[in-house]
């Protein structure tokens, strides 16, 4: 399986997405890289909102999200390791100022349920490694049942201070869940081979651990 998305510390993630709350098996193209302030400045604004690889209505639609950067984590992601649509790529391109970025397929929604509190948890196809860097200010949901998720993934535009610790203590948490939050006194590294397990809201994602 081969690496086909980095991002480093300061870069920036951004994903083309099906809807994955009217398909039930929705597929995710990613483009990473580095520089997330110029990007999310420069490039992103200049690329299209939708892209499809059929003609007319289609549920073959992939939106723009909303780019990925800020937090302090590095991220690996390899091909997505699942069975793929014939009809789809494996890549595509866009270029904005003659400088060409593409998007891998990278992972697809299995299952996605709305559970408290503006909440939802799902589960996705995917291959990851992400670390979390020395000296960031982790955070941890835990669930009833005894499930442990961390902070992996932030909305560039989150009212909250996720290099703080307890920067997330104000946050509504869903029925049930608890916080903690301390600094990393070494890095945390977590990894994903076939599904990841996560927990998100409007503006943060969490994603569980140990697989």
């Amino acid at each position: 399986m081969s690496i086909v998305e980095t991002m480093p510390l300061g870069g920036y993630n951004l994903e083309y997405r099906q809807d994955h709350k009217v398909l039930v098996d929705a597929f995710i193209f990613a483009n990473m890289g580095e520089d997330g302030e110029d990007f999310i400045e420069n490039v992103y604004p200049e690329l299209p909102d939708t892209v499809s690889f059929s003609s007319g209505l289609s549920l073959n639609q992939f939106t723009k999200g909303a780019p990925i950067s800020g937090y302090p984590i590095k991220s690996t992601i390899f091909t997505y390791p699942g069975d793929v649509p014939e009809s789809y790529p494996v890549s595509f391109s866009l270029s904005v100022s003659d400088k060409k970025y593409t998007f891998s397929l990278i992972a697809k929604w299995i299952e996605l349920n709305s559970i408290s509190n503006g909440w939802w948890k799902g589960q996705v196809g995917r291959h990851t490694v992400a670390t979390i860097i020395k000296g960031a200010a982790f955070h941890e949901l835990t669930s009833p049942e005894g499930d442990t998720y961390t902070l992996f993934s932030v909305q560039p535009d989150n009212t909250y201070d996720i290099n703080k610790v307890n920067g997330l203590a104000d946050m509504p948490l869903p029925d049930g869940y608890t916080y903690k939050s301390y600094q990393l006194e070494e890095d945390f590294v977590f990894k994903v081979e076939q599904i990841a397990y996560v927990l998100a809201d409007s503006q943060l994602s969490f994603q569980r651990y140990p697989e």
